[in-house]
């Protein structure tokens, strides 16, 4: 279901032990973009699907860094942009500054509702009017405004194994989620947010503290048959899953 008519395709190889090679492929029915995270060594072929507001059009690896075409429509116009992925920036086609500004310039997304984040607090959603968007309170040392998306992780079905057989068939509840994250900011496990700003003088002042660490979530309701973990982000904040523990519940 990801590959829909390939049109096409390259490969990142891993520079580092701490990632994964990359196969990207263009798909020209919908515009969408397979990714391939391969670990060889431990035979994982992790799939995902990328999306943007437009369509890729083209991928191409220079060395570590992914570039792509991207076909928008902006102000009624159609425009193809050169982007590259950055894992340092949270909104898509981006325009990151390091300066005290009222506003920020993102003429080639014009009249489009773009994410504004602000010394690493978010604001409400902006719409570029000739080419700015004025924010609703001016950055001290950095800001950055650019079209959002949406991430979604699902995992595979739960199908532990106990002396009686599988649990194949069998009702499974999701009890508790441990979650082990690196300098995350914001997350939401099966609908439920995890709270990450914690109280006290001031905080309201400051943008979240990145957290490493486990960060668990329940009780979590509700019997399905596949017993699958949701963790999704809707925010332009940093989200670095590093693995899932949990606890399960099987009925009859």
């Amino acid at each position: 279901h990801l590959l829909k008519n390939p049109v096409d395709m390259s490969i990142r190889r891993a520079t580092n032990t701490e990632e994964s090679d990359r196969l990207f492929i263009v798909n020209s029915t919908d515009g969408t973009m397979a990714c391939f995270s391969l670990l060889r060594a431990q035979k994982v072929v992790a799939p995902s699907e990328f999306e943007t507001d437009g369509t890729f059009e083209a991928v191409a690896i220079d060395v570590d860094t992914a570039y792509v075409i991207v076909k928008r429509t902006i102000n009624s116009v159609i425009k193809y942009y050169v982007e590259y992925f950055d894992s340092t920036i949270n909104t898509d086609s981006a325009v990151y500054s390091d300066s005290a500004s009222a506003t920020g310039s993102a003429s080639h997304l014009e009249d489009k509702t773009l994410d504004v984040i602000v010394d690493g607090n978010i604001q409400a959603e902006k719409t570029v009017a000739s080419g700015t968007v004025t924010f609703d309170r001016a950055s001290t040392n950095n800001y950055e405004i650019g079209l959002p998306f949406a991430l979604s992780i699902v995992t595979m079905p739960v199908e532990a194994r106990l002396a009686s057989g599988n649990l194949k068939g069998f009702k499974k509840r999701i009890l508790e989620v441990n979650a082990e994250v690196f300098e995350t900011k914001a997350m939401t496990i099966n609908n439920q947010l995890v709270a990450f700003r914690q109280f006290g003088e001031g905080i309201l002042d400051t943008s979240v503290t990145a957290f490493t660490g486990v960060k668990k979530v329940g009780p979590l309701l509700g019997y399905t048959n596949e017993g699958t973990i949701t963790v999704s982000q809707s925010v332009p904040l940093d989200l670095t899953l590093l693995a899932l523990d949990y606890k399960i519940s099987v009925g009859a």
